[in-house]
């Protein structure tokens, strides 16, 4: 089949993907709108990722593929398929994910309703076990016709790929992709931030994969310095998107969302990193956490403000502590949910970590914890 002037555009990266590459590709192939084009950039692969690509390409010239002499990052990749596509909308894909196999025809059908320049859908996580809802999509019960973000804060938790765009927005705004991880992030701010007319469709999904521990994507990888370095500096970005623009009166939304999601990811490891990772924690994270309004941090939970103020403090042997307390809490909660019987033993050192993270959760309590419990546990 070859398609002259698609609907649709279909953007794939791909990067050392060949344990989940097919299932990907068959899941764009297989849509049911047939008239899309899928464009696959292999950023210079080292496992069989392009002899799989070329493989499928034989059967589909649909699917184009173009190929990275180097290897140049994921942003760089969708860079180079923006300047080739033909399609009257652009959805982006990672080439570990997938899309339900009518995604394409029930977004375009409702862009024909709506007129919409962007279509935001439902995004879940996934692995070999289960499908989970994820945080990172604004929750709708309804699909929702126009919308816009001064309209509806809320959108500023959709940071994923799950967003349907006129080919045309994006020319017209010269909108690309920055060359760091977390790139969708900021791409995904500057294209809510320069429309007022954005759609909401919940009846489709976007499969968010979430990889084994023994093959996880960059991403996932977050005590690595990069990942934390590239993200402080999107948020960075995505902060000063704001503060200069006609969003600056929804900045309290923007930090709430920070709060609860971007800067928590980091903070939850600190007891696993090293001495460089909790430097830029100080040097880099810290900074930002001080221009936040103390009305913000008003509406997490107990557990979170403690260790927002342990860093605010620069107490980092303590926030560490607490941490590994908690991952071990959690750990052992897991393991005794799998058991049918539980040993003694167990439960007791189960209710004993319960109890702490009770403690740590009142002020009071917290004062009296850390007095005459962490410091001895941590000096003796």
């Amino acid at each position: 089949m070859s398609i002259d002037k698609p609907t649709v555009s279909i953007i794939i990266p791909v990067y050392n993907t060949e344990e989940y590459l097919e299932e990907c590709l068959d899941s764009v192939l297989n849509q049911t709108l047939k008239d899309i084009e899928i464009i696959c950039i292999d950023d210079k692969s080292s496992d069989k990722s392009l002899d799989i690509l070329l493989e499928y390409a034989k059967k589909d010239n649909r699917l184009k593929i173009i190929q990275h002499k180097e290897n140049k990052g994921q942003s760089i990749a969708r860079n180079t398929a923006l300047k080739q596509v033909n399609g009257e909308y652009i959805s982006f894909l990672d080439s570990d994910d997938k899309l339900d196999l009518d995604a394409c025809e029930k977004l375009y059908d409702f862009t024909k309703d709506t007129k919409q320049d962007v279509i935001l859908y439902n995004i879940v996580r996934f692995n070999e076990k289960k499908v989970q809802e994820s945080e990172l999509h604004i929750k709708s019960e309804n699909n929702i016709k126009k919308t816009n973000l001064l309209e509806n804060p809320d959108l500023i938790y959709d940071t994923g790929c799950n967003k349907f765009i006129k080919t045309s927005f994006l020319v017209e705004n010269n909108l690309e992709f920055v060359d760091r991880l977390y790139e969708d992030i900021f791409f995904s701010m500057q294209v809510l931030t320069k429309t007022r007319s954005i759609g909401v469709y919940n009846d489709t999904n976007y499969y968010w994969r979430k990889r084994k521990n023994t093959n996880k994507s960059v991403t996932q990888k977050r005590t690595d310095i990069k990942n934390i370095k590239d993200r402080i500096f999107i948020i960075k970005e995505v902060i000063s998107l704001f503060e200069n623009s006609e969003y600056n009166f929804i900045m309290d939304n923007l930090y709430k969302k920070l709060l609860e999601i971007d800067f928590r990811l980091y903070i939850n490891q600190i007891d696993r990193a090293n001495d460089e990772y909790k430097k830029v924690i100080l040097d880099e994270m810290l900074p930002i956490l001080k221009t936040i309004p103390d009305n913000v941090f008003e509406n997490l939970n107990s557990l979170e403000k403690i260790k927002y103020d342990l860093l605010l403090s620069e107490k980092i042997d303590e926030l560490e502590y607490l941490t590994s307390k908690q991952r071990e809490h959690k750990k052992l909660k897991k393991q005794n949910s799998k058991l049918t019987k539980k040993t003694k033993k167990q439960k007791d050192k189960n209710k004993k970590l319960k109890k702490e993270i009770k403690v740590l959760k009142s002020t009071k309590g917290w004062i009296k914890y850390k007095l005459n419990n962490i410091y001895n546990r941590l000096f003796k």
